[in-house]
């Protein structure tokens, strides 16, 4: 262990950090909350910006990045404080969503569906590095390339994904289904899954030739959220209508375990050993922990109203 790293962990210690947390945006209250896994309790209330949707935790940092759909703003929490450090104001932007960190977690990249753009910012001072084109409506969700090379952006009014070649300086659209908007890559970054929410299918692009190799269906109506659990062997899947969670075999591309969760399930995250997933139910203001081996509702844990995105955080 180098020197930052030992002088992190021990922060993270004395912070109160050193367990398992899990942090929820509230579209309804304007606000993140941060529960203590251990307990299901929750530990602070922070206020961010309007709406806030998606968020990610860049551990470079220990900061948690949020974004806010009905402002033009990017909330930073500093997690050692529990408490906000700063917004990043973007007054040429609305409905910010996606939200992608770069591999050292230097740069975050975040989604203008106004602006059919994807900003490239500098995670320490919020300055704006660069303003990517999608060529598409509503940029949605993205994910970057393992390289950070490229970045996949779901255009949610379209049939397309972005692809966006950041060293080329060139955007090409790629034909994947109607209304995609899930999206994630591959832990070996071989590929990106998309979900297609009015047509209940996922197509999955090959990153060498960007080209969509398979398309399968989602097992559920208006699949919403997917994600990659850490470890990489599965893909979740959350459809929205159906109210139920696709688990598919991702080698094989074969549905492994429909999980019946209850009424609207939508944001997805794992814990960093794949053991537990946690998703959240913005109509019952909770989120569900749930056992990945044996695919039972081991938690329900309340949170604020309408919770969207979630992310968990083990240091």
């Amino acid at each position: 262990m180098n020197n930052f790293a030992l002088i992190l962990f021990l922060f993270f210690c004395i912070n109160g950090l050193s367990s398992q947390k899990l942090i929820v945006t509230s579209r309804a209250e304007n606000n993140v909350t941060i529960i203590d896994l251990e307990t299901g309790e929750k530990i602070r209330q922070i206020k961010v910006g309007n709406e806030p949707h998606e968020l990610l935790f860049n551990p470079w940092d220990t900061m948690v990045y949020v974004t806010n759909y009905g402002d033009k703003v990017v909330s930073k929490i500093d997690l050692l404080n529990k408490s906000l450090d700063t917004f990043f104001v973007f007054q040429d932007h609305l409905k910010l969503h996606g939200i992608a960190a770069s591999k050292d977690g230097k740069t975050i990249w975040v989604t203008s569906e106004a602006k059919k753009a994807v900003l490239e910012i500098d995670a320490q001072t919020g300055s704006l590095i660069k303003d990517w084109s999608t060529l598409g409506y509503r940029s949605h969700m993205l994910t970057p390339s393992k390289d950070n090379n490229k970045l996949y952006v779901a255009n949610l009014d379209e049939n397309n994904v972005s692809i966006i070649n950041r060293k080329a300086n060139e955007t090409k659209l790629l034909e994947t289904g109607k209304a995609p908007e899930g999206i994630d890559i591959s832990l070996n970054g071989k590929e990106v899954w998309v979900t297609n929410r009015q047509e209940n299918t996922i197509s999955i692009i090959n990153t060498e030739t960007d080209r969509v190799i398979e398309k399968i269906p989602s097992h559920g109506e208006f699949p919403v959220k997917l994600k990659f659990a850490p470890n990489g062997k599965q893909v979740w899947v959350s459809n929205n209508r159906s109210s139920s969670v696709a688990v598919f075999n991702s080698e094989e591309y074969r549905l492994e375990k429909l999980i019946d969760v209850g009424e609207r399930p939508l944001g997805i995250t794992f814990s960093n050993d794949s053991k537990r997933a946690y998703i959240s139910k913005p109509g019952s203001h909770e989120v569900l922990e749930i056992d990945t081996l044996k695919y039972m509702i081991l938690r329900r844990i309340k949170v604020s109203k309408s919770p969207d995105g979630v992310v968990y955080v083990s240091n």
